[in-house]
């Protein structure tokens, strides 16, 4: 029927779909940047194991047929090959080598007992299992912009696309100058422009404000971090969609700054 065929359809294409955030979160595929070869045959290795994890988890077989529990397992194991981390990696790996040793347990008693067919709830809590796993997985991925003064003071979560504006009042000529940043893929704050209401105190001598607005196209850098270094007087503001926050409160701390972070870094209990 067509509905069956749409389901297996989407079991072969799965992969198609999971393949460009390999490129997103390992730019190494691409030959992008300062390359190390043996860190590019590391990220292949690990992006091939973890498309072959997500091929058991969708097939529902490796050396024997996996149940609910075993393809959820392996759908971690997959995701957690895709991110650019040394132990995230050997944390995939750990989970392919838990299941591994299972299977081999459950085939040889496969082979006394014969093969036990799973039952209708088993298949309900595998399906829902395989859209929940990619769902959670992918929330705690989700950026997190933090402005922080030594502690964490303010977060919201971000999405990727989203404008971020830093905006201070120039300490001269009481203007405003905003410095515009896109959230990317990455969840790094990517300089998109920035925008200087001046009269043409400060400015270059071939500047050309228009309307006493001049708007310079940003540099393309990524930044986790940006530290700032305000006055009162500054009157600095984030702005991050709709939400505006003064910084007015955090200019006691020791650090200001403004990051951003993966979600299930924010979480950790650990992190500083």
């Amino acid at each position: 029927g067509p509905i069956r065929t749409c389901v297996e359809g989407f079991k072969f294409a799965i992969t198609a779909f999971i393949i460009p955030f390999m490129f997103v979160y390992n730019p190494t595929l691409l030959l992008l940047g300062d390359v190390q070869w043996l860190e590019l045959l590391w990220v292949v290795a690990t992006g091939l194991i973890g498309v072959y994890a997500l091929a058991v988890m969708k097939e529902g077989w490796w050396l024997t047929r996996a149940n609910a529990l075993e393809r959820l397992i392996m759908t971690g194991a997959a995701i957690l090959l895709i991110a650019p981390s040394l132990a995230i990696d050997l944390a995939g790996f750990a989970l392919m080598g838990l299941i591994f040793a299972f299977q081999t347990f459950k085939l040889r008693r496969e082979r006394h007992y014969g093969v036990h067919q799973p039952t209708v709830l088993q298949r309900g809590v595998m399906g829902a299992g395989i859209i929940a796993v990619p769902l959670v997985a992918g929330v705690m991925f989700l950026p997190v912009v933090t402005v922080t003064d030594g502690a964490d003071t303010w977060s919201r979560i971000a999405l990727p696309g989203n404008q971020v504006a830093i905006s201070h009042v120039h300490s001269v000529e009481q203007t405003r100058v905003d410095d515009e940043f896109r959230v990317g893929w990455r969840g790094e704050l990517i300089h998109r422009r920035s925008i200087t209401r001046s009269y043409g105190a400060g400015l270059p001598a071939d500047a050309r404000p228009r309307d006493g607005v001049l708007v310079t196209r940003g540099t393309g850098e990524r930044y986790r971090r940006i530290d700032l270094a305000y006055l009162p007087e500054n009157e600095p503001v984030l702005h991050l969609g709709d939400t505006e926050v003064s910084l007015l409160p955090y200019l006691d701390g020791e650090r200001l700054a403004v990051e951003t972070m993966w979600l299930w870094q924010y979480l950790h209990p650990g992190r500083p």
